[in-house]
């Protein structure tokens, strides 16, 4: 495939907008050959379709804008459910090839690789949240007594993961996990509180 200036031009805006302020901090990160890459930056060699798809991958931008300059760079991300809130508020890990295809678009500026997703099922939280709701929690966030008052993602010390209303216990590493439908968690400790970020209604 013969080089392309502006592909090429694309190509460097998609890698700088991913956070890579230099084109040998990319081919690093991915393992490319460095030699390669930066020829189809600076547009001294063509690219192949294998390497576009590989490049939009990598920068999180769809293979129609890099190839082209069709539509929007980064287009309609997804995000994966990694789990379903059960009728018990426990989440229930996804697993297998099947799952791979429950996902959902997200709104402009969420990036999916920041968060984890789970879906609510029946009964999941009433009435605070209605089945078939998706809620994101950040993959880093700071210690449980940050997020007292709030709707968590909690993990336990036996690696269960729960949706709680996250309460003070009767000192400062203890904490009372609050459902709906459900018995007080009294003075547990915890491992982790993700906080919901973001919620996409069932209905939207």
């Amino acid at each position: 495939m013969p080089a392309d200036l502006d592909r090429a031009a694309r190509l460097r805006k998609a890698r700088q907008a991913a956070g890579y302020d230099r084109p040998v901090d990319a081919a690093r990160a991915f393992g490319w050959n460095e030699s390669t890459y930066f020829g189809h930056e600076n547009g001294s060699r063509g690219m192949s379709r294998g390497r576009v798809i590989r490049y939009a991958k990598a920068f999180r931008t769809t293979v129609a804008w890099l190839n082209h300059g069709h539509g929007s760079m980064r287009g309609q991300q997804t995000i994966r459910i990694e789990g379903i809130v059960n009728e018990h508020g426990t989440i229930e890990i996804s697993g297998g090839m099947a799952d791979e295809v429950d996902q959902i678009e997200l709104p402009e500026g969420i990036n999916p690789d920041e968060f984890v997703a789970y879906r609510v099922g029946p009964l999941g939280f009433l009435p605070l949240l209605q089945q078939g709701d998706v809620v994101l929690v950040p993959r880093r966030h700071g210690p449980p007594e940050d997020y007292i008052g709030h709707r968590c993602i909690i993990t336990l010390p036996d690696g269960s993961k729960h949706l709680r209303v996250l309460s003070p216990g009767s000192r400062k590493d203890r904490y009372t996990l609050f459902s709906p439908s459900r018995p007080l968690i009294i003075d547990t400790e915890l491992v982790a509180a993700a906080p919901i970020a973001w919620i996409k209604p069932a209905l939207t």
